[in-house]
Protein backbone atom coordinates (compact mmCIF):
# COMPACT_ATOMS: atom_id res chain seq x y z
CA UNK A 1 0.00 0.00 0.00
CA UNK A 2 2.84 2.04 0.92
CA UNK A 3 4.80 1.83 -2.47
CA UNK A 4 1.50 2.19 -4.45
CA UNK A 5 0.93 5.70 -2.60
CA UNK A 6 -2.23 4.90 -1.19
CA UNK A 7 -0.87 5.19 2.27
CA UNK A 8 2.38 6.65 4.22
CA UNK A 9 4.04 4.62 6.76
CA UNK A 10 3.34 6.86 9.31
CA UNK A 11 -0.89 6.06 8.59
CA UNK A 12 -0.65 2.43 8.43
CA UNK A 13 2.07 1.97 11.66
CA UNK A 14 1.14 5.20 13.73
CA UNK A 15 -2.31 3.43 15.16
CA UNK A 16 -2.25 6.62 17.94
CA UNK A 17 -2.47 8.90 14.92
CA UNK A 18 -6.25 9.99 15.22
CA UNK A 19 -6.12 9.57 19.37
CA UNK A 20 -4.20 11.18 21.62
CA UNK A 21 -1.07 12.02 20.27
CA UNK A 22 1.18 9.74 23.57
CA UNK A 23 5.06 9.13 23.11
CA UNK A 24 6.30 5.65 23.93
CA UNK A 25 6.33 6.99 27.73
CA UNK A 26 3.31 8.66 27.87
CA UNK A 27 1.58 5.63 26.74
CA UNK A 28 2.61 2.51 28.92
CA UNK A 29 2.44 5.50 31.63
CA UNK A 30 -1.07 5.55 30.80
CA UNK A 31 -1.60 1.80 30.73
CA UNK A 32 -0.32 1.65 34.54
CA UNK A 33 -1.97 4.70 35.31
CA UNK A 34 -5.57 2.95 34.42
CA UNK A 35 -4.79 -0.29 36.25
CA UNK A 36 -3.14 1.13 39.01
CA UNK A 37 -6.03 4.21 39.69
CA UNK A 38 -8.27 0.98 39.17
CA UNK A 39 -6.70 -1.11 41.81
CA UNK A 40 -7.34 1.72 44.24
CA UNK A 41 -10.25 2.77 43.98
CA UNK A 42 -12.10 2.80 47.03
CA UNK A 43 -15.02 0.94 46.24
CA UNK A 44 -12.43 -1.93 45.72
CA UNK A 45 -10.32 -1.35 48.52
CA UNK A 46 -13.17 -2.56 50.65
CA UNK A 47 -12.76 -5.92 49.38
CA UNK A 48 -9.77 -6.40 51.69
CA UNK A 49 -11.09 -5.61 54.42
CA UNK A 50 -13.82 -8.30 54.41
CA UNK A 51 -10.85 -11.02 53.72
CA UNK A 52 -10.00 -12.87 57.27
CA UNK A 53 -6.06 -12.24 56.45
CA UNK A 54 -4.07 -9.46 55.62
CA UNK A 55 -1.87 -12.52 53.65
CA UNK A 56 -4.98 -13.30 51.71
CA UNK A 57 -5.48 -9.39 50.96
CA UNK A 58 -2.11 -9.55 49.57
CA UNK A 59 -2.20 -12.38 47.50
CA UNK A 60 -5.79 -11.37 46.01
CA UNK A 61 -4.43 -7.80 45.44
CA UNK A 62 -1.01 -9.13 43.66
CA UNK A 63 -3.09 -11.34 41.01
CA UNK A 64 -6.38 -8.93 40.46
CA UNK A 65 -3.77 -6.17 39.30
CA UNK A 66 -1.82 -8.84 37.59
CA UNK A 67 -4.94 -9.95 35.59
CA UNK A 68 -6.10 -6.24 35.39
CA UNK A 69 -2.83 -5.20 33.69
CA UNK A 70 -3.07 -8.08 31.34
CA UNK A 71 -6.46 -7.00 29.82
CA UNK A 72 -5.18 -3.11 29.74
CA UNK A 73 -2.52 -3.74 28.21
CA UNK A 74 -3.89 -5.80 25.68
CA UNK A 75 -6.88 -3.06 24.48
CA UNK A 76 -4.31 -1.05 22.53
CA UNK A 77 -3.14 -3.90 20.26
CA UNK A 78 -7.02 -5.28 19.89
CA UNK A 79 -7.44 -1.32 18.39
CA UNK A 80 -4.25 -1.33 16.49
CA UNK A 81 -6.20 -4.62 15.51
CA UNK A 82 -9.20 -3.22 14.24
CA UNK A 83 -7.83 -0.34 12.48
CA UNK A 84 -5.11 -2.59 10.41
CA UNK A 85 -8.12 -4.48 9.56
CA UNK A 86 -10.06 -1.69 8.22
CA UNK A 87 -7.48 -0.14 6.46
CA UNK A 88 -6.18 -3.12 4.25
CA UNK A 89 -9.90 -3.51 3.34
CA UNK A 90 -10.55 0.10 2.16
CA UNK A 91 -7.09 0.81 0.88
CA UNK A 92 -6.87 0.59 -2.92
CA UNK A 93 -10.41 -0.05 -4.31
CA UNK A 94 -11.91 2.08 -6.23
CA UNK A 95 -15.23 3.92 -5.57
CA UNK A 96 -17.05 2.05 -8.20
CA UNK A 97 -15.75 -1.38 -6.14
CA UNK A 98 -17.44 -0.34 -2.73
CA UNK A 99 -20.72 -1.63 -3.18
CA UNK A 100 -19.12 -5.03 -4.35
CA UNK A 101 -16.01 -5.14 -2.19
CA UNK A 102 -17.12 -3.39 1.07
CA UNK A 103 -20.98 -3.40 0.99
CA UNK A 104 -20.31 -4.03 4.95
CA UNK A 105 -19.21 -0.41 5.34
CA UNK A 106 -22.70 1.03 3.45
CA UNK A 107 -24.27 -1.48 5.54
CA UNK A 108 -23.02 -0.35 8.37
CA UNK A 109 -23.75 3.41 7.33
CA UNK A 110 -27.23 2.54 6.82
CA UNK A 111 -28.04 1.64 10.28
CA UNK A 112 -27.05 5.16 11.37
CA UNK A 113 -23.32 4.64 12.33
CA UNK A 114 -21.05 7.36 12.25
CA UNK A 115 -17.70 5.25 12.09
CA UNK A 116 -15.96 5.28 9.06
CA UNK A 117 -16.43 8.17 6.18
CA UNK A 118 -15.04 8.58 3.02
CA UNK A 119 -14.37 12.04 1.88
CA UNK A 120 -15.42 13.46 5.21
CA UNK A 121 -18.86 11.51 4.46
CA UNK A 122 -20.61 8.23 5.69
CA UNK A 123 -21.70 7.31 2.54
CA UNK A 124 -24.30 4.51 2.22
CA UNK A 125 -23.55 4.23 -1.30
CA UNK A 126 -20.89 4.49 -3.70
CA UNK A 127 -22.44 7.73 -6.05
CA UNK A 128 -22.34 9.63 -2.60
CA UNK A 129 -18.58 8.32 -2.23
CA UNK A 130 -17.91 9.60 -5.53
CA UNK A 131 -19.90 13.03 -4.96
CA UNK A 132 -17.65 13.51 -1.48
CA UNK A 133 -14.70 12.79 -3.19
CA UNK A 134 -15.13 14.59 -6.39
CA UNK A 135 -13.51 12.44 -8.64
CA UNK A 136 -14.60 9.17 -10.93
CA UNK A 137 -15.50 5.85 -10.38
CA UNK A 138 -11.65 4.58 -11.29
CA UNK A 139 -10.27 6.62 -8.20
CA UNK A 140 -8.48 4.90 -6.17
CA UNK A 141 -8.77 5.09 -2.16
CA UNK A 142 -5.87 5.94 -0.14
CA UNK A 143 -5.56 6.77 3.66
CA UNK A 144 -5.89 10.74 3.19
CA UNK A 145 -9.91 9.55 2.29
CA UNK A 146 -10.84 7.19 5.08
CA UNK A 147 -12.04 8.52 8.22
CA UNK A 148 -12.54 6.71 11.74
CA UNK A 149 -14.48 7.73 14.75
CA UNK A 150 -12.63 6.13 17.52
CA UNK A 151 -15.48 7.52 19.91
CA UNK A 152 -17.57 4.54 17.92
CA UNK A 153 -15.68 1.90 16.58
CA UNK A 154 -15.49 0.09 19.61
CA UNK A 155 -19.30 -0.40 19.61
CA UNK A 156 -18.82 -1.20 15.89
CA UNK A 157 -16.23 -3.83 16.40
CA UNK A 158 -19.48 -6.47 16.65
CA UNK A 159 -20.81 -5.37 13.17
CA UNK A 160 -17.25 -5.03 11.44
CA UNK A 161 -16.68 -8.39 12.61
CA UNK A 162 -19.85 -9.92 11.10
CA UNK A 163 -20.95 -11.09 15.05
CA UNK A 164 -25.07 -11.20 16.21
CA UNK A 165 -26.53 -7.75 16.63
CA UNK A 166 -26.93 -9.13 20.48
CA UNK A 167 -23.01 -8.75 20.76
CA UNK A 168 -22.84 -4.92 20.36
CA UNK A 169 -25.51 -5.31 22.94
CA UNK A 170 -23.62 -6.96 25.36
CA UNK A 171 -21.26 -4.51 24.84
CA UNK A 172 -22.76 -1.40 25.59
CA UNK A 173 -24.72 -3.01 28.20
CA UNK A 174 -21.36 -4.50 29.72
CA UNK A 175 -19.81 -0.49 29.72
CA UNK A 176 -22.93 1.39 31.08
CA UNK A 177 -22.98 -1.19 33.81
CA UNK A 178 -19.49 -0.50 34.19
CA UNK A 179 -19.91 2.81 34.55
CA UNK A 180 -22.73 2.70 36.86
CA UNK A 181 -21.55 0.08 39.19
CA UNK A 182 -18.25 2.17 39.98
CA UNK A 183 -19.74 5.27 40.19
CA UNK A 184 -22.51 4.22 42.70
CA UNK A 185 -19.36 2.42 44.76
CA UNK A 186 -17.56 5.75 44.88
CA UNK A 187 -20.60 7.60 46.17
CA UNK A 188 -21.66 4.81 48.57
CA UNK A 189 -17.75 4.57 49.78
CA UNK A 190 -17.40 8.30 50.21
CA UNK A 191 -20.47 8.46 52.17
CA UNK A 192 -19.67 5.97 54.57
CA UNK A 193 -16.13 6.96 55.21
CA UNK A 194 -17.35 11.26 55.57
CA UNK A 195 -20.12 9.51 58.09
CA UNK A 196 -17.34 7.24 59.87
CA UNK A 197 -14.59 9.19 59.48
CA UNK A 198 -15.67 12.17 59.57
CA UNK A 199 -18.78 12.85 61.87
CA UNK A 200 -18.26 9.76 63.97
CA UNK A 201 -14.75 10.27 64.98
CA UNK A 202 -14.31 14.39 65.34
CA UNK A 203 -18.27 14.82 67.11
CA UNK A 204 -20.12 11.82 67.86
CA UNK A 205 -17.40 8.87 68.77
CA UNK A 206 -20.43 7.29 70.52
CA UNK A 207 -23.10 8.07 68.53
CA UNK A 208 -25.50 4.55 67.84
CA UNK A 209 -25.63 3.00 64.95
CA UNK A 210 -28.68 4.42 63.71
CA UNK A 211 -28.22 7.51 63.83
CA UNK A 212 -25.05 6.97 61.85
CA UNK A 213 -26.66 5.09 59.21
CA UNK A 214 -28.79 8.63 58.98
CA UNK A 215 -25.65 10.59 58.86
CA UNK A 216 -24.44 8.20 56.04
CA UNK A 217 -27.50 8.78 54.42
CA UNK A 218 -27.61 12.32 54.63
CA UNK A 219 -24.21 12.11 52.94
CA UNK A 220 -25.17 10.13 50.10
CA UNK A 221 -27.76 12.56 49.00
CA UNK A 222 -25.55 15.60 49.13
CA UNK A 223 -22.64 14.14 46.96
CA UNK A 224 -25.20 12.71 44.46
CA UNK A 225 -26.53 16.31 44.52
CA UNK A 226 -23.16 18.22 44.26
CA UNK A 227 -21.97 15.66 41.84
CA UNK A 228 -25.04 16.46 39.75
CA UNK A 229 -24.69 20.33 39.83
CA UNK A 230 -20.86 19.68 38.92
CA UNK A 231 -21.98 17.69 35.97
CA UNK A 232 -24.35 20.00 34.51
CA UNK A 233 -23.08 23.37 35.41
CA UNK A 234 -19.21 22.84 35.18
CA UNK A 235 -17.53 22.59 31.79
CA UNK A 236 -14.79 20.18 31.86
CA UNK A 237 -13.33 18.44 29.05
CA UNK A 238 -14.71 14.48 29.65
CA UNK A 239 -10.62 13.76 28.84
CA UNK A 240 -8.90 15.43 30.87
CA UNK A 241 -11.52 14.64 34.09
CA UNK A 242 -10.40 10.69 33.41
CA UNK A 243 -7.47 11.28 33.44
CA UNK A 244 -7.15 13.77 36.36
CA UNK A 245 -9.44 11.04 38.44
CA UNK A 246 -7.18 7.65 37.63
CA UNK A 247 -4.28 10.05 38.26
CA UNK A 248 -5.32 11.27 41.73
CA UNK A 249 -5.98 7.91 42.57
CA UNK A 250 -2.78 5.95 41.24
CA UNK A 251 -0.76 9.07 42.78
CA UNK A 252 -2.43 9.21 46.47
CA UNK A 253 -4.44 6.10 46.88
CA UNK A 254 -2.38 2.96 45.49
CA UNK A 255 0.65 3.53 47.15
CA UNK A 256 -1.14 3.86 50.64
CA UNK A 257 -2.83 0.89 49.33
CA UNK A 258 0.53 -1.06 49.10
CA UNK A 259 2.28 0.52 51.81
CA UNK A 260 -0.45 -0.48 53.94
CA UNK A 261 -0.79 -3.98 52.97
CA UNK A 262 2.99 -4.63 52.83
CA UNK A 263 4.86 -2.25 55.46
CA UNK A 264 3.83 -2.89 59.23
CA UNK A 265 5.58 -0.16 61.11
CA UNK A 266 3.49 3.01 59.20
CA UNK A 267 1.00 4.47 61.56
CA UNK A 268 -2.53 6.13 60.05
CA UNK A 269 -1.75 9.33 60.35
CA UNK A 270 1.81 8.62 58.63
CA UNK A 271 -0.24 7.04 55.55
CA UNK A 272 -3.03 9.88 55.74
CA UNK A 273 0.82 12.52 55.31
CA UNK A 274 1.58 10.65 52.48
CA UNK A 275 -1.89 10.58 50.46
CA UNK A 276 -2.18 14.22 51.06
CA UNK A 277 1.41 15.18 50.22
CA UNK A 278 0.81 13.46 47.21
CA UNK A 279 -2.50 15.36 46.48
CA UNK A 280 -1.35 18.39 46.38
CA UNK A 281 1.56 17.66 44.61
CA UNK A 282 -0.41 15.47 41.60
CA UNK A 283 -3.35 18.24 41.45
CA UNK A 284 -0.79 21.87 41.46
CA UNK A 285 0.58 20.11 38.85
CA UNK A 286 -2.81 18.87 36.56
CA UNK A 287 -4.06 22.52 37.30
CA UNK A 288 -0.55 24.18 35.87
CA UNK A 289 -0.90 21.72 33.10
CA UNK A 290 -5.04 22.75 32.10
CA UNK A 291 -5.55 25.91 33.44
CA UNK A 292 -1.88 27.62 33.82
CA UNK A 293 -2.19 30.41 36.72
CA UNK A 294 -5.65 31.16 36.35
CA UNK A 295 -9.18 29.48 35.30
CA UNK A 296 -8.74 30.10 31.57
CA UNK A 297 -8.12 27.00 29.71
CA UNK A 298 -5.45 27.55 26.52
CA UNK A 299 -4.64 31.07 27.21
CA UNK A 300 -0.83 30.76 26.68
CA UNK A 301 -0.22 30.17 30.65
CA UNK A 302 -0.17 26.30 31.10
CA UNK A 303 2.71 24.87 32.21
CA UNK A 304 4.23 22.14 29.84
CA UNK A 305 6.16 19.69 32.16
CA UNK A 306 9.03 17.41 30.73
CA UNK A 307 11.51 15.14 31.60
CA UNK A 308 14.87 15.72 29.15
CA UNK A 309 15.62 13.16 26.84
CA UNK A 310 12.33 10.72 27.31
CA UNK A 311 9.13 12.82 26.47
CA UNK A 312 8.53 16.39 25.63
CA UNK A 313 5.32 16.65 27.15
CA UNK A 314 4.07 14.71 30.34
CA UNK A 315 0.50 14.09 29.67
CA UNK A 316 -2.39 14.58 32.51
CA UNK A 317 -2.43 10.62 32.72
CA UNK A 318 0.69 10.44 33.51
CA UNK A 319 1.57 12.70 35.79
CA UNK A 320 0.10 10.25 38.15
CA UNK A 321 2.68 7.98 37.47
CA UNK A 322 4.80 11.07 38.80
CA UNK A 323 3.40 11.58 42.47
CA UNK A 324 3.02 7.36 42.59
CA UNK A 325 7.11 7.75 42.46
CA UNK A 326 7.35 11.06 44.61
CA UNK A 327 4.72 9.35 47.24
CA UNK A 328 6.69 5.93 47.23
CA UNK A 329 9.95 7.22 48.07
CA UNK A 330 8.30 9.95 51.01
CA UNK A 331 6.76 6.47 52.06
CA UNK A 332 10.52 4.93 51.94
CA UNK A 333 12.00 7.97 53.74
CA UNK A 334 9.39 7.82 56.53
CA UNK A 335 10.37 4.28 56.93
CA UNK A 336 13.87 5.10 56.97
CA UNK A 337 13.37 7.40 60.10
CA UNK A 338 10.86 5.31 61.81
CA UNK A 339 13.65 2.09 61.99
CA UNK A 340 16.59 4.62 62.61
CA UNK A 341 14.64 5.50 65.62
CA UNK A 342 13.67 2.08 66.35
CA UNK A 343 17.71 1.37 66.35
Amino acid sequence: MINAQFAAPDDIFNFTKDGLQFDTFNHFSALLCIAFGTAAMPHLLQHFRTLPKASSARKTGVWGLGFLLIVITAIPAVAAFIKLDIYTSLLGLQLSELEQEASWLLELNKDGSSVISICGVYITNSSQAISACGETAEYFLTSKDIGLNPNMLLLSSADLNELPDLMTTLLATGALLAIWTTTDGLIFVCANALAEDGYRSFFRPKSPMGYRLFISRVFLVMMISISTYLVLNVELDPRFAFSASLAILTACLFPALICKLWVRNLSQSEISIGVIFAFILTTSMLWLSYFGLDLIVKNGDEIIFNIPTITTKIQPLSIGLIGMVVSFFGYFFVIKILSTKTE
